[in-house]
């Protein structure tokens, strides 16, 4: 595909200076590496946003990778599984690169436990593990539930995460 000079230097604005803002920029520059496209001329992007830093509702999140289609209404479920998947291998990669305690990026396990039956969530499909509790397992715990699983995934520090992606 023939990209013209005049496709690549429009300028980009991103709203937010959050988690999903920087990532979305870190994000576009990547690509825009990845397609050499500075023959082109350099990218332009500016980030639109009230507050930066520490000041952003992103700062105090944090966050456990467990995206599940059944609450993204209104998008087609393989869609949100696609993206679930390549975020997924995107902070996989970065966990076990050089860079992952630098971006707050690491594994972490634990259970969920509820007091009716569940359907297992999409995202069963692509953490590191997953597994519904057996009946010994569920009446170990003080007190009693009928449903609850296991699983490991990606947790991201937000706060890190954040200052590691404006540092690059």
């Amino acid at each position: 595909m023939e990209l013209s000079k005049n496709l690549i230097r429009k300028k980009i604005a991103i709203l937010g200076a959050g988690v999903i803002g920087l990532s979305t920029a870190e994000r576009l520059i990547e690509k825009y590496n990845d397609f050499n496209l500075a023959k082109f001329g350099p990218i332009d992007i500016t980030i639109i946003s009230e507050a930066f830093g520490v000041d952003t509702t992103s700062d105090g999140a944090g966050g456990l990778f467990r995206p599940d289609d059944r609450f993204i209404p209104g998008v087609d479920k393989q869609l949100v599984r696609k993206w679930a998947t390549d975020s997924f291998k995107y902070f996989d990669n970065l966990l076990f690169s050089n860079e992952g305690g630098r971006a707050g990026v690491f594994q972490a396990s634990g259970y969920q436990m509820f007091d009716d039956e569940r359907i297992d969530p999409s995202y069963k499909d692509y953490v590191y593990q997953f597994r519904s509790l057996s009946q010994k397992e569920l009446e170990s715990f003080p007190r009693k539930f009928k449903y609850g699983y296991f699983s490991t995934t990606i947790a991201v520090d937000t706060r890190t995460y954040m200052q590691y992606l404006t540092s690059k």
